[in-house]
């Protein structure tokens, strides 16, 4: 009795993530079940997502998937990462793209807001750009973190101190949701990036991935 129970309310959950897609929203995970699981797929370096936005992100094939995960950030947000990286000798990444799916969880105030960064047009995709130099270890709760620990795992050695561009695009009015997709390279100073610096590695982040929706 109690395995025709399980099963049933397996297939009651998965149901219930099947209409939350539908929704645009990220498939719920019961109390106590265990880690979330990610809702997007991916096949080779192309990812799929149907929600949140519906779009499909193709990384040149000399990068390879490193892994995905899904998480509760700061218990505010639900994010969802996946990573993709070419590497130099002893698995050091020399270039990774960090991509990451999220959206504020329900009766959590707020929105994301992105206006001083730089407006531009990606494959259709209006998009918010900020570069920086990472000079400093993360926040140990922040999504950063999360990333960084993925790929360690997947046994990959991020590159201290990097340089990261971050491209941002809201898909909806309200702004509780959000696509980020980032790209990371070594930095050989830990000086601040001059003008010529910032557009020549915005154009090498912006090469990578092909997007269509």
């Amino acid at each position: 009795m109690k395995e025709q129970v399980g099963v049933v309310l397996g297939l009651l959950l998965g149901a219930l993530n099947v209409a939350r897609c539908s929704a645009g929203q990220a498939p719920a995970s019961p109390q106590g079940a265990g880690p979330l699981q990610p809702a997007r797929m991916v096949v080779g370096t192309v990812l799929t997502s149907a929600s949140g936005p519906p779009i499909r992100i193709r990384v040149r094939p000399n990068f390879r998937y490193a892994g995905g995960q899904r998480f509760i950030l700061r218990e505010v947000a639900d994010a969802e990462q996946h990573c993709f990286v070419e590497t130099s000798s002893q698995n050091a990444v020399s270039r990774a793209y960090w991509i990451q799916f999220e959206q504020f969880l329900p009766g959590r105030s707020g929105k994301y807001a992105y206006e001083s960064d730089q407006p531009m047009n990606l494959a259709g995709l209006s998009m918010r750009v900020h570069v920086r130099r990472f000079t400093e270890p993360p926040a140990a709760d922040s999504d950063r973190q999360r990333a960084y620990d993925l790929l360690a795992k997947a046994g990959f050695v991020v590159p201290s101190p990097a340089t990261r561009v971050r491209l941002v695009h809201l898909p909806e009015a309200d702004g509780r949701q959000e696509l980020m997709i980032i790209y990371l390279e070594p930095a050989e100073t830990t000086a601040e990036l001059t003008p010529e610096e910032g557009r020549a590695i915005i154009q090498r982040a912006t090469e990578g991935p092909s997007i269509s929706r």
